[in-house]
């Protein structure tokens, strides 16, 4: 039982995968607007079962971890405010982006204040930008069920996929339940369009952490600059408009296809390098 508990698949994705959906089943039911606490929950399960909730010493993954549960508290606060805020959305939304790219910051510190660094301001803005952009695009799509999902699965599936490949599994085993929680939702979702919300906590803890994991991986495991930025067209793919008036699956199927274009190029990068330079993660 143990050597089962232990398998990455099993910490990373089918726990998350049942934890997120009896979540989703429960507030789907009850007060759709708490859904986004599937991911949350699927997250902190993954946490427990990979690293433990001990945040001492606090490394670099384990603030991108403290970020995590941040952006949840600061996601839920934004879903329990409901309509309030609407009218105030793209603040927020770059509020967010600040808070990810602040909380970047945090993270690389001890990289890019190093004495001998090479280019420290170059990488720090450059991920910055990625960062922001993650966040930012992501949330623009959340009043598009199917292509919000999307793109969330797309850099979560992708993040975890490359930093496995090219830089380390424990990032990628953090990004993984991401993608776990999303094809839960996606399951309620595609029975039950009308009841499904893609909230605020869902999207923006998936999106600032898994951006922190991508830029992360390129800063401390070398993942190469180009997967990010292949990873950076995912937003803008998903924004690719869908009749509203498609069955339900043919506009998930279209969604997820353009989301996952870039996705798939990222990857196949990322394999092509790590084979050039014989390092598999």
């Amino acid at each position: 039982m143990d050597s089962i508990m232990s398998h990455p698949a099993i910490q990373s994705g089918i726990i998350p995968f049942i934890a997120a959906f009896v979540v989703i089943v429960i507030f789907g039911k009850t007060k759709p607007v708490l859904m986004g606490l599937a991911a949350i929950v699927a997250f902190i399960a993954a946490v427990f079962l990979v690293t433990g909730f001990s945040l001492s010493p606090l490394t670099s993954t384990k603030k991108i971890i403290l970020i995590a549960y941040i952006a949840a508290i600061l996601g839920l606060g934004v879903d329990l405010a409901g309509e309030k805020l609407n009218p105030y959305r793209a603040y927020v939304h770059a509020i967010f982006s600040l808070f990810g790219v602040m909380a970047l910051v945090w993270v690389i510190w001890p990289v890019i204040s190093r004495e001998r660094a090479q280019n420290p301001v170059s990488i720090a803005a450059g991920l910055s930008v990625y960062v922001a952009w993650i966040i930012f695009g992501v949330s623009t799509l959340r009043q598009k069920k199917a292509q919000i999902s999307a793109a969330v699965f797309a850099v979560a599936m992708g993040t975890a996929v490359v930093s496995i490949i090219g830089a380390t599994a424990l990032y990628g085993q953090l990004a993984a339940p991401f993608a776990a929680a999303t094809g839960a939702w996606l399951l309620f979702f595609l029975f039950a369009a009308q009841k499904a919300e893609f909230s605020t906590s869902f999207y923006i803890t998936a999106s600032v952490t898994c951006a922190m994991l991508g830029a992360a991986a390129t800063v401390y495991a070398n993942l190469p600059w180009l997967t990010l930025a292949l990873f950076a067209l995912v937003p803008a793919l998903a924004h690719i408009p869908i009749k509203q008036d498609n069955a339900i699956w043919l506009q998930v199927l279209k969604a997820y296809v353009s989301a996952l274009i870039p996705v798939v190029a990222a990857v196949w990068y990322t394999v092509q390098q790590s084979a050039d330079t014989g390092y598999y993660g």
